[in-house]
């Protein structure tokens, strides 16, 4: 079992997927307490630049050179046991833990943890109670699941009182994690290969509910009838809650309200963030703090100059209008369509590049009914951890999307796709570069 104390006396931890974005944040902790640290990744990305930036070593596809003299492996949940490295590692007698065993032991030796947990925002309210904590002095450490535009990086370096952390709820990794104040969002049925219905992922949410420190308090979302026998302060906009938002306006896409606190009206928040989701991120972060003690003005000058994380509906304008955002659940992608039909656009062109098979296969046919716009591109599959499964694949999709009259086609190369996209938009219609894996990278092929 890894304890604090062996990552406080380690000289040297080896990553095999550093360049997760958990991972990477794990590994500059480790930077920024003085630890070697080296790492493998399959590909490149904005993480493994960030750690070379650092003097990290990261071998790319693979480290098995690095191994020698460190003290323990990382891992994370896409590396399989018979990975090179993890089969080397075993063979030198190495110990192996997974990312979420040393998020657990790092997170936990802080004296105000904060974890945010839910399958929809928890990396937006993470960054968003962080970029306040700052704010407010605090000097948090921050462990977040996206690059926050605040503090440009995943990952915060600070003090050691406050701790902000997502908590992941594939395969119960939050379950390491024990929260003075735990962050509950929303609950959905989610990575199918690892909970077979909705009640699979209540019973992990209500297990992870039981990790709260003595004293700790749950800080829970009101409108989620799921949460009702969970007791904690809740935060709401549809259900009476301990906090509310009332008085929204919403211009272009953006909101601003006012928090109730227990029937009496306080601050007043103007979001530079996008959506009604985010009115509801910016709840849970208010009365997260206003809990530990931040003063409500200082709070709400946080929310106000909150700038959001990268794709997260960030909009790139120029002579073609792009989208992007990270959505990969059928949930997520109508509550960024919604936000989008309020920025103003003439036409909506969508990219959608469909996350691991086993999710386009389970929810199927949410993602056939929630996928609109005036013409829908589906992408091959991105399959992440998985392997290919048969008859879930984005061309599966696109022929659904047909069947129900969408304009909808399969495209399987990008820079052809990308061509295509502007010989057909105007200056006044948008293109959404929708997923989890890397149409992002098309953002290029289009500015």
């Amino acid at each position: 079992m890894l304890t604090i104390e062996m990552v406080k006396n380690c000289s040297h931890v080896h990553f095999v997927g550093i360049g997760g974005v958990s991972t990477s944040a794990l590994a500059q902790w480790l930077v920024a307490n003085g630890k070697k640290v080296t790492g493998s990744d399959k590909t490149k990305s904005v993480f493994t630049n960030k750690l070379q930036s650092l003097s990290v070593q990261v071998d790319i596809p693979c480290g098995k050179n690095l191994l020698c003299g460190c003290d323990f492996v990382v891992t994370n949940s896409a590396i399989s046991n018979d990975d090179s490295e993890v089969v080397l590692a075993k063979k030198l007698g190495i110990p192996i833990f997974n990312r979420n065993q040393l998020l657990g032991v790092v997170f936990d030796s802080f004296s105000k943890n904060i974890a945010v947990c839910g399958m929809h925002g928890k990396t937006t309210t993470s960054a968003m109670i962080a970029h306040c904590l700052v704010v407010a002095d605090q000097k948090p450490t921050a462990f977040v699941g996206g690059i926050c535009k605040d503090f440009g990086n995943n990952f915060l370096h600070g003090s050691f009182d406050f701790c902000v952390a997502e908590a992941c709820e594939y395969r119960c990794n939050f379950l390491t994690l024990h929260p003075q104040v735990l962050c509950m969002l929303n609950i959905d049925l989610d990575h199918t290969d690892c909970f077979k219905d909705i009640s699979q992922v209540k019973q992990a949410f209500c297990k992870f509910a039981n990790n709260l420190k003595r004293g700790g308090t749950i800080v829970k979302n009101g409108d989620q009838k799921e949460f009702d026998d969970i007791e904690g302060v809740s935060f709401g906009i549809t259900r009476q809650s301990d906090y509310m938002a009332t008085n929204l306006v919403q211009k272009c896409g953006c909101y601003s309200f006012c928090v109730q606190k227990h029937g009496r009206l306080y601050s007043k928040i103007n979001l530079q963030v996008a959506g009604i989701h985010n009115v509801c991120n910016a709840l849970c972060a208010f009365a997260t703090l206003d809990l530990l003690g931040v003063p409500q003005t200082v709070i709400s000058r946080g929310l106000c100059t909150f700038s959001g994380v990268e794709r997260r509906c960030n909009v790139y304008k120029g002579k073609t209008n792009v989208v992007v955002d990270y959505a990969h659940h059928p949930n997520e992608i109508k509550c960024f369509l919604q936000t989008v039909a309020q920025m103003g656009f003439d036409k909506t062109y969508l990219v959608f590049q469909p996350h691991t098979y086993t999710r386009t296969r389970d929810l199927f046919c949410d993602f056939a009914k929630h996928l609109v716009a005036d013409e829908i591109f589906v992408l091959p599959t991105y399959a992440a951890r998985e392997n290919k499964i048969l008859g879930c694949g984005g061309q599966d999709l696109a022929n659904t999307l047909q069947k129900k009259g969408k304009q909808a086609t399969f495209a399987n190369n990008v820079k052809d796709l990308a061509c295509l996209l502007k010989t057909k938009v105007t200056k006044n219609d948008a293109i959404l570069l929708v997923g989890a894996g890397d149409v992002d990278q098309m953002v290029d092929l289009l500015i």
